[in-house]
């Protein structure tokens, strides 16, 4: 009889059977992380015309000075998100939303990651955004 032996660490998940390991991810356990550090949080939605709990990434004053920031992720980008805060704790999923929004982050948080050592070469290659006098991005009236 083989020795069975499994292993978990937030929702990475690993079973060993004799010579065999199999993986597995728990996005379900990574989302409670998620919302526990609070990357995450709860709002309200519709779903066939009725009001449902909808998750969002916090993105407040990543963009934009004073701006209530969120951006919606699917499930399949749940692995990939909770990977990205587990990286980093202090940027990783700040820098995520940038290169899946393809748009760097304002000014004074850009000179921030790069003086921390942070900013990486898929961050320098997202375009320029236009800037005032200060830095601040110039937001287009809508």
């Amino acid at each position: 009889m083989s020795e069975r032996q499994i292993t978990i660490t937030g929702p990475e998940l690993s079973y060993q059977d004799g010579d065999t390991t199999k993986s597995f991810f728990d996005s379900e356990s990574a989302l409670a992380e998620l919302l526990a550090e609070e990357v995450l949080f709860c709002n309200t939605g519709s779903f066939m015309g009725r009001d449902t709990v909808v998750l969002f990434i916090n993105c407040n004053d990543l963009f934009a000075w004073g701006t209530a920031d969120a951006e919606e992720f699917t499930e399949a980008e749940i692995e990939p998100l909770w990977r990205a805060w587990h990286a980093d704790k202090g940027r990783g999923v700040e820098q995520w939303v940038c290169l899946r929004r393809q748009l760097r982050p304002q000014y004074v948080v850009m000179q921030e990651w790069k003086k921390a050592g942070k900013w990486t070469e898929a961050l320098e290659a997202l375009p320029e955004r236009p800037t005032d006098n200060y830095g601040n991005p110039k937001i287009e009236p809508s």
